[in-house]
């Protein structure tokens, strides 16, 4: 699975996510962009630091391939809202210069009252998701804070981390996978053989199972062969 797909399918798990409806803002019906986004793959954790280089890893390229691991999606989103201020309520005074003036009430203190504003924000989003090899699982969802965000990211990263198996379960795995890969391949060169062998030959000094195999779809790719017999003369 590349990096963009990935990407697809944990921003669908992450809209219908609790967290997605306590944005820490309330935006306006202007449109909220993507300001900033990267990915990491997460392997291990360094407290010595408190930043981002806290989460050892190596960040991915736009169209990367994944491997199975943990993976950090961050997002910075930039936008609009509208927020009430507080501000002295004032007057113009004098038609030939004019003047600013605050309004007092009986007591002579200023008048204040809320106005809105249009401001800018910007809000911090940590995605974290684990691919199999198959498939892309949302994990965590959560706001960070501007500063020190990484911290709020330790304990799920070592809950994932501590629920992985052992260095030794992972040897043996991928040592099954070497030798299922390595066997496919052993057969696909098989097969390449029988065919150059059939077009320099014209089927002649072909073994009968080879033969037969020749003729049927699974020289095409189109489905797998039924037998395990060696193609091999």
């Amino acid at each position: 699975m590349k990096l963009p797909e990935a990407i697809e399918i944990v921003e669908a798990q992450a809209a219908s996510h609790p967290a997605a409806k306590f944005a820490p803002c309330e935006p306006t019906e202007r449109a909220i962009h993507k300001r900033k986004e990267w990915c990491k793959s997460i392997t291990a954790l360094d407290k010595t630091h408190s930043t981002g280089y806290s989460l050892v890893g190596d960040f991915l390229k736009k169209k990367e391939e994944l491997e199975p691991n943990l993976f950090l999606l961050f997002t910075i989103f930039a936008g609009n809202r509208i927020t009430k201020v507080s501000e002295p309520k004032w007057e113009y005074k004098d038609s030939m210069l004019v003047r600013k003036v605050y309004p007092k009430d009986n007591e002579g203190n200023i008048v204040f009252h809320d106005v809105d504003r249009l401001t800018t924000f910007e809000e911090r989003r940590a995605l974290l998701f684990d691919y199999d090899g198959e498939r892309a699982t949302l994990q965590h969802f959560t706001w960070l804070p501007s500063r020190s965000w990484a911290r709020d990211l330790w304990k799920p990263v070592e809950t994932w981390l501590e629920n992985q198996p052992n260095i030794a379960t992972k040897i043996e795995f991928w040592e099954a996978e070497v030798a299922v890969r390595t066997d496919s391949l052993r057969q696909a060169q098989q097969r390449l053989d029988a065919l150059k062998r059939q077009s320099a030959t014209n089927g002649e000094e072909l073994d009968p199972y080879t033969a037969e195999w020749l003729k049927t779809a699974a020289v095409l790719g189109t489905k797998k062969a039924t037998g395990r017999e060696s193609l091999e003369n």
